[in-house]
């Protein structure tokens, strides 16, 4: 029997070095969003913009993080579906709710 190779999977990229960079850069924003969400929740006084917004950043910026990775990655490109099909799926998906929660908290802060 011949040696299985791994295949080359959708969502696999060869370029670890941007997955650090993400990281990165989403966990040095989430240090303001936590610090945020902090003081909206629990100082003296509570503040419920500041608690809002914080809490829209600190769910949305994982999450864009992550779909902005796989859409580096080629999560877009899948050749048996129609074209905004592949928006709709998991990986690619994180990009537009993250997006979405980025906006709320924006105008949570307004």
């Amino acid at each position: 029997m011949p040696a299985s190779t791994p295949r080359e999977g959708v969502y696999r990229t060869r370029r670890p070095g941007l997955a650090i960079l993400y990281l990165l850069g989403v966990v040095i924003g989430e240090w303001p969003a936590i610090r945020l969400f902090a003081d909206g929740a629990f100082d003296g006084h509570v503040s419920g913009a500041r608690t809002v917004t914080g809490m829209f950043l600190v769910v949305g910026l994982p999450l864009f993080g992550r779909g902005l990775f796989a859409l580096q990655a080629g999560a877009g490109k899948v050749p048996d579906q129609q074209a905004g099909h592949g928006w709709l799926r998991p990986p690619l998906a994180y990009l537009t709710v993250g997006l979405v929660l980025l906006l709320a908290a924006g105008l949570a802060a307004a």
